[in-house]
């Protein structure tokens, strides 16, 4: 037994002068040991023996917790303390909890990427036995879906777009809608790989679409949008029609229409613009459509010589309250007679155009607001050009997919509201966008 027992001490204490030796030669960083040095440490040494710490998991993804769990071997094990860190890739090490005798720690990575995680156990004999597990952290799943408006008529239909990015590849998407004030939701489409559909609310209301994306591990992220349902109410369009008038008498012109349900017009207003050379001005006559329908503008001026002029517009409002003058006649004091032009106000949008073989698209949901006039390119730079109509609210989406127009990349959907005065107004904005690249800009 006396023998067993020297041999035990001698092998121990070779062992402790390897350790001594390989603790000298290789030193540990200030960053990594600053907690420990406060517990004045013989050594340390990497060991899966004593040390039996773990984490909860070694891939995870990005805001989930690990727990890591400081488990000793031991015998002594309820005098052990714990030191938790952690690296991220070629950072320096950054302390979790000091030493203490907490043998849980809880820890929630803010980046994707590769961490190195070290649990040191110090032992009452002042040794310190390190052990290190590698934790992968992934892209969460992410729900970037979209709906092509936030406002539509009882007589159009709203298009979802689902989109879903992290998580674990090999997506599903389902599709649900509830009336406000209705508890349960009304499903439209079950979980599939369908990610796109329209659908058309039976009546008028608030209505709540949810877009449900589910990845291949069973995760799912929900989205809810606010859809307002109206019956179609056709805003009026406003027209204007300059002529002009001698200075002496800028009034003179009188205006009859055949039928004021149809059209309205205003007072007239002298315009800024003169012809002093011909002692003339402009006078200015806004139209406004009412309802569909043929109506006719009779204007007439009556000189001080006796001489009558006359102008007479027939004009047709189709049912969208948008007016287009049919003929025009009259004498007037040029061989030119004025035309009827619709009160317009522009905006541009430009976009990044940075991917090879793809392309962007721009729509809007009612072009009785805003039109789409002209588009340019240039040197990467796509600018659309539109034109405000009318008041009223329209949806602007912009699509970047790939020439084939199978792969959505990008999309952005934009509300806007358009008051009396066709001043543009970005109520909402929703989609996804090119990382590291500035968002479409709006230039009114």
């Amino acid at each position: 037994m006396i023998k067993k027992q020297k041999i035990l001490s001698g092998l121990t204490a070779v062992i402790l002068s390897c350790v001594f030796l390989f603790t000298a030669a290789v030193p540990t960083s200030a960053a990594t040991t600053g907690a420990a040095n406060t517990a004045n440490p013989i050594v340390e040494i990497s060991s899966s023996i004593f040390n039996k710490s773990t984490v909860s998991s070694e891939e995870v993804y990005l805001e989930d917790s690990v727990t890591i769990t400081g488990k000793s071997a031991m015998l002594d094990a309820k005098k052990c303390q714990y030191h938790y860190l952690v690296k991220y890739e070629d950072t320096s090490w950054t302390t979790l909890k000091a030493y203490s005798t907490d043998t849980t720690c809880v820890w929630t990575p803010r980046s994707v990427g590769t961490y190195t995680v070290c649990i040191k156990l110090l032992s009452p004999s002042k040794i310190v036995y390190k052990k290190f597990f590698t934790v992968t952290v992934k892209p969460k799943l992410e729900n970037y879906s979209v709906i092509s408006a936030a406002y539509i008529d009882t007589d159009d239909s709203v298009s979802m777009t689902a989109r879903a990015e992290g998580g674990e590849p090999g997506y599903q998407y389902a599709f649900f809608s509830r009336k406000e004030g209705d508890n349960s939701w009304q499903t439209l489409s079950k979980f599939s790989s369908v990610d796109t559909m329209s659908w058309m609310p039976s009546e008028s209301g608030v209505y709540e679409i949810c877009i449900k994306v589910k990845d291949q591990k069973s995760k799912i992220v929900d989205k809810i949008f606010t859809l307002n349902v109206t019956a179609p109410q056709k805003t009026p369009a406003e027209y204007t029609l300059f002529i002009k008038a001698p200075v002496s008498a800028p009034y003179l012109w009188s205006c009859e229409l055949s039928d004021d349900s149809i059209v309205s017009v205003s007072s007239p207003t002298v315009s800024d613009e003169c012809d002093f050379l011909n002692a003339t001005v402009m006078l200015e006559y806004r139209i406004k459509t009412l309802r569909a329908g043929a109506a006719a503008i009779n204007l007439t001026y009556h000189s001080y010589s006796g001489k009558t002029y006359h102008l007479k517009y027939d004009v047709t409002v189709d049912r969208n309250l948008n007016l287009e003058v049919d003929s025009s006649s009259g004498d007037y004091f040029s061989d030119t007679i004025p035309e009827i032009t619709q009160i317009k106000k522009n905006f541009s949008i430009t976009v990044e155009n940075t991917v090879p073989d793809c392309t962007w698209h721009c729509s809007v949901s009612d072009p009785n607001v805003v039109e789409i006039a002209s588009t340019a390119n240039d040197d990467g730079i796509v600018t659309y050009y539109l034109e405000v109509l009318r008041p009223g609210r329209c949806a602007v989406d912009l699509l970047y997919t790939s020439k084939s127009g199978t792969i959505i990349n990008y999309q952005m959907v934009y509300n806007l509201n358009i008051n009396d005065d066709l001043e543009v107004e970005t109520e909402s904005s929703d989609g996804y966008y090119m990382k590291n690249s500035g968002l479409p800009q709006f230039y009114f």
